[in-house]
């Protein structure tokens, strides 16, 4: 049956008129077209809901590793930074070695991920509607979210590590 204003006052008013017949007639349970819809497609919500949470831990996951590796890089080069410096290495020169030295394993970790994506992309192909595993717009995108993530995790450790005490630095503590 169709309606012009709301499915759900419609409904309601088949069932008056229908039990006002007969009372004793019994009614199959009436819904909406966009009920039955949503009722059939809720194991497709349901795993869609579940692969975007799943998405969503891997990039909080894939940042504090940048930002942990980012940390632990600039940790153990603080010596050669000292010495940079010393020899007359400026900040904003030092922040970018240390910022291209984490977009390199960025990069990889990107590469890596790929490939193991595209191994796996027989089994994600079930859960795609109309959108191939390798979509260059969604891949592009998660790409390129990864990478100004890890920039901006990154900047923290770059200027901090240029922001030190040479003599410390250079004496060994």
């Amino acid at each position: 049956m169709r309606a012009s204003d709301d499915p759900a006052e419609a409904i309601g008013a088949v069932i008056s008129i229908v039990r006002s017949m007969d009372p004793d007639i019994r009614l199959d349970p009436m819904s909406t077209m966009e009920a039955n819809v949503l009722d059939r497609m809720a194991t497709q919500r349901f795993g869609m809901t579940v692969m975007g949470a799943l998405g969503v831990i891997a990039l909080f996951l894939s940042v504090l590793g940048t930002y942990v590796l980012a940390e632990t890089m600039a940790t153990l080069r603080l010596r050669e930074i000292g010495i940079r410096a010393a020899l007359g290495a400026r900040g904003p020169q030092q922040q970018r070695t240390q910022l291209r030295a984490t977009l390199r394993l960025v990069g990889a970790g990107l590469l890596l991920g790929y490939f193991l994506a595209w191994l796996g992309a027989g089994t994600i192909r079930a859960f795609l509607f109309q959108v191939e595993p390798f979509d260059p717009l969604v891949t592009g995108g998660v790409a390129l979210t990864i990478v100004v993530l890890a920039l901006v995790v990154s900047l923290r450790p770059a200027f901090a590590a240029t922001r030190l005490d040479l003599a410390r630095v250079l004496q060994g503590e």
